[in-house]
């Protein structure tokens, strides 16, 4: 089940991993560089997402819509993603096929337009999709608990930014940037592919000679964490909860360990205990789950991730459902885990590793991961290892240092003209409000 896998470098220092997969004849390349949402500049959230979504807009002599028809007629499937660390530009067509495509594809990536009508589009297309996400509960319940999590670090705050810093954004400060972040030593490339022979990726990427800006230096994220209560205001029937804390990271010798306990306490569907609970035995919620991350992978650091506990309530029974919850979480810690529940993660854990090497994109994210975070290629059976050696006492030593409801952040979307916060574990907290016009700040 390991990864045919190999690295090399291009004669300008570019590195590429590739993976060899013979099940389809299908050529995948992910061209990643080291900058993300994290490297916005502070007045200017948003503009790593503006400036690799503009991408597509096309280089001088083709726009948008003849770079999508270009793409269409090869038989490609083309995109961009942001994220805090990094963001990438997919390409996926038949390796019989891909020539053609690639050809355009290097022209779309190293020689963007950027022209001003397709910034001031993308701009307001980027706030309209805000307006958008802000009526609805749950994204206002993420957008804010992202914030308040890493308040005043890198990653604390939305990747595509705020309405407000988006507007701020201009056609020179995108250029600064993407000439910031695209450089040879700042990226490399992923490839999956049933082709044995790569050579040719020296004729399109080897010639690219981006080089000398100094990387940014992101900082560890050293805040200490204690318990708080937001709450938005929201005319809505449902209240969104969003509670947790900052986690570890994935190099953490106890993340496995803490990856089972997740799966038991909340991420393992209808059998978790939190579902028990919430939804089985009271009604509460149709669904509720828990979540921890790997972090964010920079190159001088790694920024832990979250482990938050997400769900949907009436109004009503809002305090009644915020009580179970961190009663189940206390519960967790007090008494650990079972033989029997130790072992159906386990299970799980074993039967889910072939779906890492199932698809092309599957296997493209697995090598991408290994990379972001610096470790082996076949990491998902040294995990699996170590999962499968796990014992009861090694889990709940590791439950009884981790969950601490002390530090717990609680984000609340509910109507406050029917909701009073009266749950017992947040007596002493001070409360505090986001204002929902905060959100909307710079829309009109």
């Amino acid at each position: 089940m390991k990864l045919n896998a190999k690295e090399f470098t291009l004669k300008n220092g570019l590195k590429v991993y590739a993976v060899k997969k013979e099940n389809l004849p299908i050529f995948q390349l992910n061209f990643i560089v080291r900058c993300g949402a994290a490297h916005d500049p502070d007045m200017l959230h948003g503009l790593a997402s503006l400036t690799f979504d503009l991408i597509e807009s096309g280089p001088e002599d083709m726009n948008e819509i003849e770079v999508a028809s270009a793409f269409e007629r090869e038989g490609v499937v083309f995109s961009t993603n942001t994220a805090y660390s990094y963001s990438s530009i997919a390409f996926k067509s038949l390796s019989s096929d891909f020539e053609n495509a690639l050809k355009i594809f290097k022209k779309v990536l190293f020689e963007p337009a950027f022209r001003l009508e397709d910034v001031e589009r993308e701009k307001e297309l980027t706030v309209n999709s805000f307006m958008i996400d802000f009526s609805e509960p749950a994204k206002v319940a993420e957008y804010v608990f992202q914030e308040k999590l890493y308040e005043g670090h890198p990653v604390g705050h939305d990747v595509d930014g705020s309405i407000e810093s988006v507007r701020k954004i201009s056609r020179d400060d995108v250029v600064d940037f993407y000439n910031n972040c695209f450089r040879v030593e700042n990226s490399f490339i992923v490839v999956v592919s049933d082709l044995e022979n790569l050579d040719f990726l020296e004729d399109y990427f080897g010639s690219w000679n981006a080089l000398g800006l100094k990387d940014k230096v992101v900082p560890e994220f050293q805040r200490e964490q204690k318990m708080r209560v937001i709450l938005v205001n929201m005319p809505v029937t449902q209240s969104v909860i969003r509670m947790g804390f900052v986690g570890v990271n994935r190099k953490s010798p106890d993340f496995n360990a803490l990856r089972v306990a997740d799966y038991i306490l909340g991420g393992s569907g209808f059998s978790s205990r939190l579902v028990e609970e919430v939804r089985t035995k009271r009604g509460y919620s149709y669904a509720v789950h828990s979540l921890i991350d790997p972090g964010f992978p920079f190159r001088n650091t790694i920024v832990p991730g979250r482990f938050s506990i997400n769900l949907e309530t009436s109004v009503e029974k809002t305090n009644q459902a915020i009580d179970t919850i961190m009663k189940v979480v206390q519960n967790f810690v007090e008494d650990g885990i079972t033989e029997k529940e130790l072992k159906e993660a386990k299970q799980y854990y074993e039967g889910s590793l072939p779906r890492k090497l199932e698809t092309y994109s599957s296997i493209s994210a697995t090598r991408l991961y290994s990379v972001l975070f610096d470790m082996d290629v076949n990491y998902f059976l040294n995990d699996l290892k170590k999962i499968k050696n796990l014992s009861v006492e090694d889990v709940n030593r590791v439950i009884r240092g981790f969950f601490t409801l002390e530090k717990f952040t609680t984000i609340i979307v509910t109507d406050l003209s029917k909701f009073k916060l009266t749950s017992e574990f947040f007596k002493g907290v001070e409360l505090e409000e986001y204002p929902y016009e905060n959100l909307l700040k710079g829309a009109s």
